[in-house]
């Protein structure tokens, strides 16, 4: 395969990576019964900053991400593909 089809698989696992997280990150939230603005709350950032992780506009860093998973009582765990 071509370093250019190399490139385009990788960038399209990256993005579904990304867009999987995000409706994993809502999925939790809505389970938790928590609004946006109560898990920015706890979270100790914006709503706005939820919303735009949310609606995809931005992917939130590591440290986000674990401020987000920590409040709701998760954690991230690393799981080797089959």
């Amino acid at each position: 395969m071509s370093k250019i089809n190399n490139y385009v698989k990788t960038e399209k696992g990256v993005i579904n990576l990304e867009y999987e997280l995000v409706c994993n990150l809502i999925k939790l939230r809505k389970e938790n019964g928590l609004t946006q603005r109560r898990l920015a709350e706890l979270a100790d950032v914006d709503q706005p900053s939820v919303a735009r992780i949310e609606s995809g506009k931005h992917v939130p860093s590591l440290k986000m991400l674990i401020k987000f998973l920590t409040v709701m009582g998760y954690r991230i765990e690393f799981v080797k593909e089959k």
